[in-house]
């Protein structure tokens, strides 16, 4: 009994027009390198007519295989030691990419690929309690600071094992103030059952100023996540106390220091990273203007 593949060489997953290559399958082992297995759908049947696609690192084209009924596939004459791409698809249906390197001559290797359907996402922000507005002070003047997005930290400040969210907020402008509760950045605790509660002022993070970037890291090496603030005229360091709650240790960290040459900056993001490997979190600022100047 045979197997009969269409193979077609193609760049990407376009089918050339220029032929079909049918090669027989023997039932034997081969004696090259190869990848065989079979295409199935989530339920585990196979799939026919799927396009399977095995591309090599640095070739221009893939080499494509068109599954028959039993939804099987086979790629032989594999190059030792190169990486390899594999994939299938199928209608609205794909699987996903397996890499691949065969290392001995004769290398016979089984890779199945299921083939799914796209991610779907859904908004679940209002039923799971994450009823967080980002307000950037807009009042019809147009000030520069209205065009910024407010970063946002997914982080387990609680040690749970669910992660939590923190949201940076704007201020009344051009005060760059937060002179209500509108403008209060946020920290939303997961309770570890898809619903969130917001846990701002219990854990003293709502904030000074008109907050634009967000980095957390356990920068103390305390066993709690930190958060560190960006902000419009200053930037703040809160420190995790482990008890669901956080201190503003901004001064006492050294991190206060304005600029010598343009004053207050407007720090746009930061980054937690070690960059001398001493076991102690180093932080990266980005500034973005210095407002008022120029």
């Amino acid at each position: 009994m045979e197997h009969h593949v269409r193979v077609l060489f193609a760049a990407g997953f376009e089918v050339a027009t220029l032929g079909v290559l049918c090669v027989a399958l023997a039932q034997g082992p081969p004696s090259s390198p190869s990848v065989h297995g079979r295409v199935l759908d989530p339920k585990g049947q196979p799939v026919a007519g799927a396009v399977v696609s095995l591309a090599k690192g640095g070739a221009p084209r893939a080499l494509l295989g068109i599954t028959p009924d039993d939804g099987t596939y086979s790629f032989s004459d594999l190059e030792i030691g190169a990486d390899y791409e594999l994939k299938a698809g199928h209608e609205r249906l794909d699987s996903r990419v397996r890499l691949l390197r065969v290392s001995n001559a004769g290398e016979q290797v089984t890779i199945d690929l299921i083939v799914v359907p796209p991610i779907q996402f859904q908004d679940a922000s209002l039923r799971s309690g994450l009823n967080f507005t980002l307000q950037n002070g807009a009042t019809g003047h147009f000030y520069q600071p209205e065009i910024m997005l407010g970063g946002v930290a997914a982080l387990d400040y609680n040690n749970d094992g669910c992660m939590d969210i923190f949201f940076a907020n704007g201020a009344e402008l051009p005060s760059a103030v937060k002179t209500g509760p509108e403008f209060s950045n946020r920290l939303y605790r997961n309770n570890c059952d898809m619903t969130f509660t917001d846990v701002t002022e219990k854990a003293g993070l709502a904030g000074e100023g008109y907050s634009v970037g967000v980095a957390a890291a356990d920068y103390d090496n305390a066993g709690f996540v930190d958060i560190f603030v960006t902000g419009l005229t200053h930037n703040t360091l809160y420190r995790n106390r482990g008890d669901g709650t956080f201190e503003d240790v901004m001064r006492k960290s050294g991190l206060a220091a304005q600029d010598p040459k343009y004053g207050p900056m407007w720090s746009a993001s930061a980054g937690w990273f070690d960059y001398d490997n001493d076991g102690y979190l180093d932080l990266f600022v980005s500034s973005y203007v210095a407002l008022g100047r120029g």
